[in-house]
């Protein structure tokens, strides 16, 4: 260590010596202070501030080659190396900031964010479908302060939870629309719902808005759907699209029944009409991080919109 202390002797005969040298400041002064005055004196004006920075920079110099012996070979290294230098001193430096982390409570390893989830007891019936068991360890972070933690999905009794669901698993259920229903499977994600809707002949909506876009495209059959003052004919193979908060509904005119996949964003997962077997799509160990929660609104009887300018379009 003789090498450190003989460098940290030269750095302290440094500052000594700089303690008794003319400031640069005043020779600054000397050389622009008559051409310059106003300029000269914001400079002059700060001087204890410009020292003690100066000697803040000085004694952490002195701090880093008395108190790491790496600085000791720092100036001999020839070898210039980008990242860690290696695989085990990558995996060295992140065991050093991960693990105390760790320790104070696990910052490191919790999700962005976690969205309160309100259930009732009777939505432990609610669908979830067998899927393949995970073998990971089911692991709750800790929870965020001052954020209520969010319940599992609920899922059909007996049955794990998974991403994955078999078709004959997911019910076709009736969504009861008031004065008319239609038979549909319902599944949902953290941030979609998707409904595989079968809708009878002659089957006929009330006009409704839910705070979701809805993508739809229909697989089989004929439905006319409206939108506001619009009207769209939608045959089998057809997309169509309603924007969010949209005055909406549809018409089955034909004498046979049409299939209709219904994509909403974010999910209908918490809307009366499949609330009680909709089927959720998430791991045993995943805590569900919804985007929204719309429902289904209709508009009242007394609420003066106007159908008749829409499906005068039907021809």
């Amino acid at each position: 260590m003789d090498c450190g202390c003989r460098c940290a002797d030269g750095i302290h005969a440094n500052i000594r010596l700089a303690e008794h040298a003319p400031h640069p400041v005043k020779a600054f002064e000397t050389a622009y202070g008559a051409q310059f005055a106003e300029a000269v004196a914001k400079v002059t004006g700060d001087v204890d501030e410009l020292r003690a920075f100066d000697d803040c920079l000085a004694e952490h110099r002195v701090r880093l080659h008395t108190t790491n012996p790496n600085e000791f070979t720092a100036r001999r290294r020839t070898k210039v190396t980008k990242g860690p230098g290696s695989r085990a001193a990558c995996l060295a430096m992140a065991f050093t900031l991960i693990e105390p982390a760790r320790r104070e409570g696990g910052s490191c390893f919790r999700p962005r964010r976690r969205i309160t989830v309100h259930a009732s007891t009777d939505d432990i019936d609610r669908a979830s479908v067998a899927g393949r068991p995970s073998t990971s360890p089911s692991v709750e972070p800790p929870p965020l302060t001052g954020v209520a933690a969010a319940p599992p999905v609920s899922r059909v009794k007996g049955d794990a939870m998974s991403i994955h669901v078999p078709g004959d698993r997911v019910p076709a259920e009736t969504a009861d629309m008031g004065d008319t229903s239609f038979t549909t499977q319902a599944v949902f994600g953290n941030s979609s719902s998707l409904m595989l809707a079968t809708r009878p002949a002659g089957y006929h909506s009330r006009p409704h808005t839910h705070d979701c876009e809805q993508l739809n495209w229909l697989r089989d059959g004929e439905l006319w759907v409206f939108v506001e003052d619009r009207a769209f004919h939608l045959r089998a193979g057809d997309f169509l699209r309603v924007p969010a908060g949209r005055i909406h509904w549809s018409w089955n005119r034909t004498g046979r029944p049409c299939t209709l996949l219904e994509v909403h964003t974010p999910g209908l997962q918490d809307d009366p009409l499949i609330k009680s077997f909709a089927v959720g799509l998430h791991d045993p160990d995943e805590v569900p991080e919804f985007l929204g929660s719309p429902v289904n609104e209709f508009l009242p009887a007394d609420s003066g919109f106007d159908t008749a300018p829409a499906e005068a379009q039907v021809s």
